[in-house]
């Protein structure tokens, strides 16, 4: 991204004609691994992250909740 060097995931989908499938409407899901998302968060300016959950064994893979926002942004009342 931008130059950045960034370790990509991808998985393919082989549940995608069940009844149960929960994921996205392509045949291939992609993401970045968690320091690498806080990166290029910082690099377009949201540089002041907060972790609010953590779920490496999450059942359906690797989840997090984060807040992000730009230094000096004042909080949502």
């Amino acid at each position: 991204h931008e130059g950045m060097q960034l370790t990509l995931h991808e998985l393919t989908y082989r549940d995608r004609g069940l009844a149960t499938f929960w994921g996205g409407n392509q045949t291939k899901t992609r993401w970045m691994e968690l320091p690498d998302l806080i990166r290029v968060l910082a690099h377009h300016g949201l540089s002041e992250t907060t972790i609010i959950t953590d779920d490496p064994d999450f059942v359906n893979g690797p989840a997090v909740t984060l807040a992000a926002r730009r230094p000096g942004a004042s909080s949502p009342a």
